[in-house]
């Protein structure tokens, strides 16, 4: 109990607290934390060169734009799709047909495929059981666009080979949020 009368007595007793009470105790904490700061100096220092690699890797992932093929007749969904996907950083590719995109996937293998069902010349449900009998196609996601949601339709194009369907007209975070999750996977709904 501190018996002070005046404030320089006060002042005594403070400092006689710190001088006798609280620096040793700072003394013996600071000596007995000081192996586990050397420690995590160590871990630090050799960890380092890992953490520069996990940095470059991530900056180049960052760089990488998955592609994405759109398979659509109708110039203005084409038009929509891509002011979507290039707001969200990805290369887009076009075709107007299922053949069209046969043609591009000889040269070019996207990431994943956007395919209208009703087309010209070789509609989506051809073109995706096509694509499904090329083996170095046949793993490439396929997302199905169709302005009919029945389950007919639905089940057909599963049955086919889509991962997944979007029914026009559809919501800007329900493309994009199927596109993401299709391409990875770890993304939850």
């Amino acid at each position: 109990m501190v018996k002070a009368h005046t404030v320089d007595e006060l002042n005594q007793e403070v400092s006689h607290f710190m001088h006798e009470d609280v620096h040793p105790n700072f003394s013996d904490a600071t000596e007995s934390t000081q192996h586990l700061k050397l420690w995590a100096q160590k871990l630090r220092q050799e960890c380092e060169p890992f953490l520069k690699s996990a940095r470059v890797l991530n900056t180049m992932a960052e760089r990488i734009r998955p592609t994405v093929l759109v398979v659509d007749d109708n110039e203005a969904q084409r038009i929509i799709i891509s002011k979507l996907l290039d707001a969200e950083n990805y290369n887009i590719l076009f075709a107007r047909d299922g053949l069209e995109a046969l043609n591009v996937l000889r040269k070019k293998r996207p990431d994943i495929i956007l395919m209208d069902i009703l087309m010209p010349n070789m509609d989506g449900m051809e073109t995706i059981r096509r694509l499904k009998a090329i083996p170095h196609l046949s793993r490439t996601p396929v997302i199905m666009i169709t302005g009919k949601n029945e389950e007919g339709v639905v089940m057909e194009c599963i049955k086919a080979g889509a991962v997944d369907f979007v029914v026009k007209p559809f919501v800007h975070a329900t493309l994009t949020g199927k596109i993401a999750r299709v391409l990875n996977p770890t993304i939850r709904s």
